[in-house]
């Protein structure tokens, strides 16, 4: 929802920048100005996005650790009986802590 409402916000931007490109009251110039400031201030916003996602998953991961609810395991053996046994572990986590 947020990317939207910035995006609404920045395309905007970019039509008035270029209405008044058009009308002569701003240069060509003052247009790319214009993109290269909303540029280099969303660009951090995603990091930051991606960084509380991480935190986030961190945080649960060892939540579940310490409250000693550990991964689901599930063990799958495969090729049974033969001697290229092979005995497959499936690690999940559900989403919710």
């Amino acid at each position: 929802m947020l990317l939207h409402i910035l995006l609404a916000g920045l395309l905007v931007g970019g039509i008035v920048t270029a209405y008044y490109v058009v009308e002569g009251k701003f240069e060509v110039g003052d247009f790319v100005l214009y993109a290269t400031y909303m540029q280099q201030l969303y660009e951090p916003l995603g990091h930051l996005g991606a960084y509380y996602r991480y935190l986030k998953y961190t945080i649960r991961l060892t939540t579940r650790f310490i409250l000693g609810n550990p991964l689901n395991v599930k063990s799958y053996e495969l090729f049974k009986g033969s001697e290229n046994s092979l005995d497959l572990r499936i690690f999940s986590m559900p989403t919710h802590v």
